[in-house]
């Protein structure tokens, strides 16, 4: 983006962005990025269908490697400089929280081969009749976006979860056939954290999915069933000293 955005290219926004704000857009390198022709002089249908592509990408990528995302969504069209004219842009969100473990997660070559390998049945999947799996993606999504409360979060995420591998029949459902489907598709050995996802200054944190998932719905049914969290579940929080 470095040859698309200068240094004033949001200075109409100074009035309105704090100075911090203004900082995040023009430091902004990296994204992606739709380019598409309208004759809409005002933000019309080709603008809400190009911003609907782009957040399933972003959505998309987030399932590949969850980050923090300070610069969000923004729109506007090449002048003749081949510059950015912006016509407009979701508020910067620098305060937004994320799990600790994923402020360390940084964006690989990896990923992106593995973004262009998955993105096309991932839209596929998005667009059709194929309701496990999109619900299973709103809940994930949600649950990004949920930082103000760390319990919403975890549900929603388990409720992706859910939405994948359960199912409302009554003789093939409930926690036990959902946690063995789960081990099963993924692998009962299979490593929550690649190689590399933990800085090696870090301690290595090493579980596999067959070792965390029955804490995973024990914690969900806990919360969901209103009761207090128990002392082994907890950690210290990142925001005001407040334990999770």
């Amino acid at each position: 983006m470095s040859a698309l955005i200068t240094e004033n290219t949001f200075d109409w926004a100074k009035s309105t962005l704090k100075a911090e704000d203004l900082k995040t857009l023009k430091s902004v390198r990296y994204a992606i990025v739709y380019r598409y022709q309208t004759q809409n002089s005002f933000y019309g249908d080709e603008d809400v269908d190009a911003e609907t592509y782009i957040t399933n990408i972003a959505a998309c990528l987030r399932l590949i490697r969850p980050m923090q995302q300070h610069a969000l969504v923004a729109q506007g069209h090449i002048t003749a400089d081949g510059t950015l004219d912006v016509g407009h842009f979701d508020h910067p969100i620098n305060l937004m929280e994320v799990p600790f473990v994923q402020k360390l997660f940084h964006l690989h070559n990896e990923d992106l081969d593995l973004l262009r390998l998955l993105i096309q049945p991932y839209l596929k999947a998005m667009t059709g009749e194929y309701w496990k799996f999109r619900m299973a993606m709103q809940y994930h999504d949600a649950g990004h976006w949920e930082d103000k409360f760390w319990k919403p979060r975890f549900t929603l995420w388990v409720s992706g979860i859910e939405a994948l591998f359960a199912t409302d029949d009554t003789n093939h459902g409930g926690r036990l056939v959902t946690s063995e489907r789960v081990k099963y598709f993924l692998g009962v050995d299979t490593n929550i954290y690649e190689p590399g996802d933990i800085p090696s200054y870090l301690p290595q944190a090493k579980f596999t999915v067959s070792e965390i998932i029955e804490d995973v719905y024990k914690l969900r049914n806990y919360i969901v069933h209103g009761e207090r969290v128990p002392v082994q579940y907890k950690a210290k929080g990142p925001r005001r000293g407040e334990f999770y």
